[in-house]
Order: structure tokens, then C-alpha cells, then sequence
């Protein structure tokens, strides 16, 4: 319906100013809220004019009012409202309470409620009534005469502003349906406290609005778009990360809780409405540190290997949470380290020590993370910073993998090959101030992969065990207590670097010098104490030949030479003690005494030796010059070898001293080289052979007959 107002002046100019004033801030909202008037067009005589127009479209429980204005050359303008209204009876007559919700665009163009600037309360026409609302209300309010604000203890409008509320609070479920419900228009709702002390209208409009987040409806915009949720099923995520790798299971399990609300509702972007949802609505809100303590082991059992990859590559912008610092950070004590298995262990325990490790190229005992995890860069740097590392390979030597041969059985197979390379690496690695300690704990341990003649396998300690040589192949022939080295062990891991470190660790290669017990008696224990005192007795160290016994019984021209090979090459071991045996004892101090240990009786007993008649002798039946030229003579340890057997003196050693002396200085000469220097002695001297000879040429001439 178009109206035309005709306006008859008494010529008067004030009256005529007046009105033309009216009609020039008429402003574009008059005819938001008026129902009989949709266009209004005025002029004056000074050539100004105004157009106006409304356009109004049905909506599903609203309707789309589109309003334009143009003033003289200016553009046009256009604003677009959601109007929605209440039905109000006032003495017996129906009326209405209205709301407009602006319309604008975000920055990407889409379409949604924007807040109205410098709102007022509308009573048909625009009064001067700040509301503090960020859209417009209208209703038939009574006003004060000059419409610049309304009794706020009138009966009448106290009811329109509970209609007001109830509108409001009903056009969510409508906003919702119209695809506007999201934080855009959250924004511009009555949600901020200090404004209730202000203004009745906008304390009611806060009360209802939040009584009707509060019921059942799921009114509340989620980061899932057009899904809607209720604060009893809603959280804040501080941070949009936490809604990228948490999702709606994920923070059922963690908050039992439905929904994550729209990640644009922040602290730093719409701080009201995010602090009127948590102080108002209750929600809560999860930050990574609440998200760190909500971990449990069985939530992250759940998650997938790249969910993991994802996590520790978005903690590397979290350190608060995992840095090592005096008062322990959340997560060094949580699960959050999945292990090869796919079991779940805290990187660290109470006492600050490594639980895990990083895997390394060799399979290692100790818990370590899962190799797949490490081959995103991300991931990796974290759980450098984190604080892990390879395993310490002694530290997982001691605590792993000796242990496993304690008892002296194990299966030979990959795995022990494995042990034994990290027992050989450690060994090659190992500081010198550390060495001499793992070396002493490694020759108590059966480790050492052995065989003895019959083919049968056994791990031993390598101070029971011993290199594979002919020569004593030859010398334990047939006794199956003695094992040696395995070949395959050798073979398997090198035969440069497994001899070195197995001898070092007391593989022998000669027949063992064994410490026995001394059975020495009171009368021997008496003679070596030179008939002296004794208090009582520390000590007495004898000492067995390795399977000596079982050899002797099987003698041989070929035996004897080898025994006496291996001897020598045992005496390095200890040098001119090799042969003895201690005894000590107390008498107001201590005292030690050397005496013949029990392998050495039997070497000195037993006929062993080899003549030159290839017949088979005792020690003393012999001298050392009598022995063939198979005995090694000229080894550096042949004199202790010597001393102790205790050969049959020779010759000269029988002569007198004065003899002796003479031999000494004539042994390396033929008896006609001597008598050549004795003739030639007489005729330098001019001395004549006389029938007595003096008593020089006697000694030298029975010194040429002995030898002779």
C-alpha cells in the first residue's frame, strides 16, 4: 500500500525547517518495523530528496527485510535484517514484540549476522534508548515524552521486556534453522555482565538467553560446521591443534564430553564469548597442558602410528610440558612413548632415570621406541629434546644380557651371536678406567660358546675353556671335560677380534697352572719356617697341572715333546714362581715360604723325558745336554723350566770350583786346539818339558783328558 502525506504550512518557516529535518535523518531503519509503509519519497524546495524503500520475504519463522535508501547523488544503501516477532496482548489488543538481526558479510564472503552499531530501542520509530545490544529490538513500550528512554517500573513494559526475552531467546532455534547460528552471531548476543547493571533490557535479555543455552537444546556452533551441541557435551579447545588430532571420541574417552565448540571462539579473537561459555555456561576449556594430564595409557593404545607422529611433532612447540626442570613436567612421567611392541611406557621414571631409548642398529634389550615413529624428522627431534637417546650399551650389557647367562645354559643361536657382539663391542669401546671391572665380571660369566672332543656344546666360563690348537687337542685328547672355543663363534664374528678379547678374559692356550689346596705337613710346614714359630696358619697355595695326570698315563717320545712345548709356554703366566707353591703363616708378623707345587713333584717323578736312546726318563736320570734336539733349548723361560725339573748334573758341574773355572774358559775349544795353545804357551815361555810336569800343566792337561 502506498501513502502520500500532504503537509499544508502556515508560511512559517521554523515549522517548515522543523519538518524538513525530520525528513532528512528519517534515517534507513524507520521502515524496518513499520507494517502499512514500504516506501516513503519526499523533496523539499531546496531541491533535496529522500528515497526509502522496504522489501520484506517470508522465512521459515522469520522474515528477510531488505532496506534501501538514496539521498540526493549519494549511492544507494542497503541493509538486509532477520526479523523475527512475538505476538503481545495489551488491553485487549494484539501487538508485537520485535527483533532484527543484521546481515553482512565475513571475509570470505559468506553470509551471516553481523552486530548493529549504536543500537536503540525501537518503539515503531527509533527512540534515543541505548540498549547495549548488538542488534534491534522493537516493542510498544510507553516513553518518556521526548522518546529518550522508557519507566522502568511500569507494569506494562516490564511484561514487554519478559516478551523481549522470551523472543530472544526463541529466535536461537530459529537462527539455527537458518543456517546463522555460528560464533559470529554468538558474538552479538546480550553476553556481557557489565552491561546488566546498566540496562533492564539487556539484564533480562542476558538472563533469558543464558537460561536457554543452559537447557537441553543444542544451541552451541561446534568446529563440525551445522552441528550444534549443548554445554553439557561441549568443550573448548585453547588452541585449533587440539581439535586437528582429538576427535569427538577421542575427548569422549579424555572429558567425556561430545563435541569440540568452533575453533574462532579463542581467547585472543572473542574473548567475551568464550569467557561468558566457561564463567556462564560452565564449559570447560582444554589447553595442551589439561589435554598432558588427561593422557592415560589406554587412550593412547588406541591411536595409530602417524596420530603419534602427528602428536610428538606438534609437542616440539610445547616445552613447558616435557623439559627437563626441577619440579617434573607433565609428560616426562606419562605414557606417552610407544614401544616396539605397541605397549605404552612413561619416558621417565620418578627418579628422573630413562625408561626407553631410541632404537639403534642392533637389537637391544632395553624398551625402545617404535623404529616407525623415528623415521618422521619431527618425531625423531622430539624425542631428542625429550631427553632419549640409544641405549648405553654397557649399561645394557650388565643389566640384560649377563644376566641371561648366569646359568650357564642358552640356546646357541641368533640371538646369543647378538650378546656376544655387544659383550665383544663393549669390550673394544669400553673406557681403561672401566675395563679392568668388566673384564673381572665377564670371566665369572658362562658365556663362551664351547665343544668339547665328543661334539658336545656347552657355555662355559672363559676361564674354563680353551683356545682350539692341534697341540692341545693332542694333550686333552679324550678327556671330555675340557672344551674349547667354539670354531663357529670365531668364524661367526671374526677371527681378528674374538682371540684378543677371549684371551684376555682367561681363554688359555696352554694347559692351566690350577690352585689346589696344600696338604703340606707339620714337619714340611716346620723346615720351610726354619724350625721357627708359628701362631698360626694364613695360607697354603699349591698348585695342578691340567690334565697332567690323565697325560702322563700316555707317554710318548711325541707326547714328551709337546708337554715340554706347552710348559714353556705356560711359565710366561708367572714366571720363576710357576713351579711353587706358598705357604703362609703368622708369627708377630707375616711370613711367606716358597715350596715345590704338586705338578712339579709329579713332572720330577714321573718318567716323561726323552734321552737320546729315545728312551723315556725321569728328570733327574738325565742332563739337560743329554736331551734330544726336539726340547726346545733356547726359549727365554727354558732356565725356570730347568731349575725346577732339576736335571741330572753334568760333568762339569761335578768338578771343583778351580776346575770348573777352567772348563768355563776352554768348553768352546777342540782338545787339539788346546794342546796347540799349550805348546804354544811352553815355547813363548821357554820353559823345557821336564819328566814332573809343574802343577799348571797338570790342571790343563787333565782339563783335556776330561774332555777328551
Amino acid at each position: 500500500m502506498r501513502m502520500k502525506i500532504c503537509t499544508i504550512f502556515h508560511s512559517k518557516e521554523d515549522i517548515y525547517n522543523l519538518v524538513y529535518k525530520k525528513l532528512k535523518n528519517i534515517g534507513l531503519k524507520t521502515l524496518l518495523f513499520l507494517r502499512n509503509i514500504e516506501e516513503i519519497i519526499w523533496s523539499s524546495l531546496y531541491g533535496e530528496r529522500g528515497h526509502y524503500i522496504k522489501e520484506t520475504k517470508e522465512m521459515e519463522g522469520a522474515k528477510r527485510v531488505t532496506v534501501i535508501s538514496k539521498e540526493d547523488l549519494e549511492e544507494y544503501i542497503l541493509e538486509e535484517y532477520i526479523v523475527l516477532q512475538r505476538p503481545i496482548t495489551i488491553d485487549d489488543r494484539i501487538l508485537k514484540t520485535e527483533v532484527a538481526y543484521k546481515l553482512g558479510e565475513d571475509k570470505q564472503g559468506k553470509e551471516i549476522v553481523v552486530p548493529e552499531p549504536d543500537s536503540k530501542l525501537v518503539v515503531y520509530f527509533p527512540t534515543e534508548k541505548v540498549t547495549f545490544l548488538n542488534f534491534l529490538v522493537q516493542g510498544p513500550y510507553k516513553t518518556t515524552p521526548n522518546r529518550e528512554n522508557i519507566p522502568s517500573d511500569d507494569e506494562q513494559n516490564k511484561m514487554i521486556i519478559e516478551e523481549t526475552g522470551k523472543l530472544i531467546a526463541d529466535s536461537l532455534s530459529v537462527i539455527k534453522r537458518l543456517g546463522y547460528l555460528d560464533t559470529s552471531f554468538m558474538s552479538i548476543l546480550p553476553i556481557h555482565p557489565e552491561h546488566r547493571e546498566k540496562e533492564p533490557i539487556y539484564s533480562a535479555l542476558y538472563e533469558k538467553i543464558k537460561e536457554k543455552f543452559l537447557s537441553d537444546d543444542e544451541l552451541l556452533p561446534t568446529a563440525q560446521g551445522r552441528i550444534h551441541a549443548s554445554p553439557g557435551t561441549a568443550l573448548l579447545a585453547r588452541g585449533k591443534e587440539l581439535t586437528e588430532f582429538l576427535n569427538n571420541e577421542d575427548i569422549r574417552l579424555l572429558f567425556s564430553k561430545q563435541h569440540w565448540l568452533d575453533t574462532n571462539i579463542t581467547y585472543d579473537k572473542t574473548r567475551d564469548l568464550r569467557d561468558y561459555l566457561i564463567n556462564e555456561l560452565g564449559i570447560k576449556e582444554v589447553d595442551f597442558e589439561v589435554f598432558a594430564r588427561s593422557l592415560t595409557k589406554d587412550f593412547l593404545k588406541t591411536k595409530s602410528d602417524e596420530w603419534m607422529i602427528g602428536f610428538y611433532s606438534r609437542l616440539l612447540d610445547q616445552e613447558a610440558l616435557w623439559r627437563d626442570r626441577p619440579k617434573a613436567s607433565i609428560l616426562r612421567t606419562k605414557p606417552i612413548i610407544r614401544l616396539d611392541n605397541g605397549e605404552h611406557i612413561e619416558p621417565f621414571d620418578e627418579e628422573r632415570k630413562a625408561q626407553v631409548y631410541l632404537p639403534s642398529e642392533k637389537r637391544s634389550e632395553f624398551k625402545t621406541v617404535k623404529r616407525k615413529l623415528i623415521e618422521n624428522e619431527n618425531a625423531l627431534k622430539f624425542l631428542k629434546e625429550l631427553g632419549l637417546s640409544e641405549p648405553d650399551l654397557l649399561a645394557e650389557v650388565k643389566e640384560f644380557v649377563l644376566p641371561k647367562y648366569y646359568s650357564g645354559e642358552f640356546q646357541i643361536n641368533e640371538i646369543y651371536y647378538d650378546d656376544f657382539e655387544k659383550l665383544l663391542t663393549v669390550y673394544e669401546t669400553i673406557s681403561s678406567n672401566k675395563k679392568m671391572e668388566y673384564v673381572s665380571q665377564l670371566k665369572g660369566t658362562p658365556f663362551v660358546s664351547s665343544i668339547n672332543y665328543a661334539k658336545q656344546e656347552k657355555i662355559c666360563k672363559p676361564t674354563d675353556v680353551y683356545f682350539n690348537s692341534e697341540e692341545l687337542e693332542k694333550y686333552f685328547a679324550d678327556n671330555d671335560k675340557i672344551y674349547f672355543v667354539s670354531g663357529a663363534l670365531i668364524d661367526k664374528l671374526g677371527s681378528e677380534r674374538v682371540p684378543s678379547f677371549l684371551q684376555e678374559l682367561g681363554v688359555a692356550d696352554s694347559p692351566r697352572r690350577i690352585q689346589i689346596e696344600g696338604r703340606l705337613s707339620d714337619d714340611e710346614k716346620a723346615r720351610l719356617r726354619n724350625n721357627e714359630g708359628c701362631t698360626y696358619d694364613i695360607h697354603q697355595k699349591d698348585f695342578d697341572y691340567e690334565g697332567l695326570t690323565i697325560f702322563l698315563n700316555r707317554m710318548s717320545p711325541e707326547n714328551s715333546f709337546l708337554l715340554w712345548s706347552l710348559l714353556l709356554r705356560g711359565i710366561k703366566e708367572v714366571a720363576r714362581n710357576y713351579f711353587k707353591g706358598e705357604y703362609r703363616w703368622f708369627y708377630r708378623t707375616d711370613h711367606t715360604a716358597p715350596f715345590d707345587a704338586t705338578f712339579l713333584k709329579s713332572l720330577k717323578q714321573s718318567r716323561w723325558l726323552v734321552n737320546r736312546e729315545g728312551k723315556l726318563v725321569k728328570p733327574s736320570d738325565v742332563t739337560f745336554a743329554e736331551l734330544p734336539d726336539e726340547f726346545k733349548k733356547e726359549s727365554p723361560n727354558v732356565d725356570v723350566l730347568i731349575n725346577g725339573l732339576q736335571f741330572k748334573p753334568a760333568i762339569v758341574d761335578q768338578l771343583p770350583p778351580e776346575d770348573k773355572e777352567k772348563y768355563e774358559l776352554t768348553k768352546d775349544y777342540t782338545s787339539e786346539e788346546l794342546a796347540k795353545i799349550l805348546a804354544d804357551y811352553k815355547k813363548k815361555s821357554g820353559t823345557k818339558k821336564t819328566e814332573e810336569p809343574d802343577k799348571d800343566e797338570e790342571g790343563w792337561e787333565r782339563t783335556t783328558n776330561q774332555m777328551k
